[in-house]
Parts: C-alpha cells; structure tokens; sequence
C-alpha cells in the first residue's frame, strides 16, 4: 500500500512537473542559474544574432538568467547577468537550472510547497531506490537546505 501511495504521488508530481515546463501558461519568470556548456558563448545585447556582442563566456562560466524570450524563428534566448553584465545567450548554449527550479516552478504553479519539496526529495530518493537518502532522519544521509520562504525559494545555505 505503501508503495502504491508513493508511486502515485510520484507520478502526480511528475506530470505536474510536466504541466508546468511545458505550459503555455505565462508565470513570472523566477530567477534561476545557468552554465555556458560551449566553449565560448557570445552575450548579445538582444535575443538576435545579428545584433552586438556585449562579452564572450567562457565553457563553465556560472550565469543568472533573469528572463526568457523566443524570437520570429523559434529560437529560445535567455536573458542573463554575469559580473554585472546583462545580455541575450541562445538557450542551446547553456544548461538551465536543477531540483531548486523544478520545485520553484511548481510552487508557482499551485502544487503544495511541502508536496513539492517532499517529491524533489524523499519519493526521488525512493524511486532511484535511495533508500538511506531524502529525509532528515535516524540512520538517513542528510543534505538539506534554509530557504527565505515558500513563494521565491531562495537557497540561503545547504548544510
């Protein structure tokens, strides 16, 4: 019975998840990392590649993507800041956020936050068969995380 429950909830969380990375539904965008997964970048002052370079990031380089937009062709550019530059990255150059984002977006969109953060870490560690991980309990390896609040998300500290 058990198991049913948890891959249940599972699966709710993973279509929830699915509802809200590929809704059409507008959200405001929530800040969120992302890292340059090419060899050199170009920042752009405008989501198009025939406008001006601002600087080039380097393979690596930690960015914080601030907005997201598509141009006429269907390319998808985010917005970002990097030592306080702001420009335009093609999406395909980087890789865009982690667990952190997914639970953000799904707060966003009307999912429990204890529902939420419980599915990003106690039912994935029990599908990945992680049996001694996702829980601060006895006998359980522990990571867990201070947040601001709810609503942002904001990481604070990891322990």
């Amino acid at each position: 019975m058990k198991k049913n429950v948890v891959k249940m909830l599972t699966t709710v969380f993973a279509a929830a998840l699915m509802f809200v990375c590929f809704s059409t539904t507008s959200l405001a965008y929530p800040e969120t990392e992302g890292k340059i997964t090419v060899d050199t970048a170009k920042v752009r002052e405008s989501a198009d590649t025939g406008s001006g370079v601002t600087t080039l990031l380097e393979k690596g380089t930690v960015v914080t993507i601030i907005d997201e937009t598509t141009d006429s062709a269907g390319t998808v550019w985010y917005k970002v800041s990097v030592s306080g530059v702001e420009g335009y990255v093609r999406s395909d150059l980087l890789e865009k956020g982690h667990i952190d984002y997914i639970v953000r977006r799904a707060i966003q969109a009307g999912i429990d936050p204890i529902i939420a953060v419980k599915c990003a870490s106690h039912h994935a560690a029990r599908y990945f068969l992680l049996n001694n991980r996702g829980a601060i309990a006895p006998g359980f390896l522990a990571d867990f995380v201070v947040i601001d609040n709810f609503e942002d998300f904001n990481i604070l500290e990891v322990y």
